[in-house]
């Protein structure tokens, strides 16, 4: 038996619970053309570039411990390739069958998911290209 508990989780029988993923997901406008370093606040989020001159950093652990599983979206409609990128060294980007790299270009129009699964991986996968080690 399931139940629909608060329109966004639903509940099984065991007491374990499932976010379902018909639900709305926050946005974060980005349109200052500043580069924005991910945050705590951001996770869940998608966020929603709008100028060229945004780059997107993927911080060091140890800067900002960001939880093991933190997920967001990355939606460029800038216009033009924006960057993902590590912001400091020790941290692999991987897109699963492409590359493992730490700068990464991001189509416009493109999206982006990316998830933290160890201090120093992250796995990202969206219409994006390799720009550096």
């Amino acid at each position: 038996e399931i139940h629909d508990r608060d329109g966004g989780a639903i509940e099984f029988a065991d007491g374990t619970r499932q976010t379902s993923s018909a639900q709305q997901i926050p946005q974060r406008l980005i349109d200052n053309g500043a580069d924005h370093r991910l945050s705590i606040d951001d996770m869940g989020k998608h966020i929603f570039v709008t100028d060229s001159n945004t780059r997107i950093a993927v911080p060091y652990h140890y800067d900002i411990p960001l939880p093991i599983g933190y997920t967001v979206v990355v939606i460029n409609g800038s216009g033009n390739t924006i960057s993902i990128d590590a912001d400091g060294g020790g941290i692999d980007i991987i897109v699963p069958g492409v590359d493992i790299a730490q700068y990464w270009d991001l189509a416009s129009p493109g999206m982006a998911t990316l998830i933290k699964v160890t201090e120093s991986n992250w796995y990202m996968t969206g219409n994006v290209t390799v720009t550096g080690p």
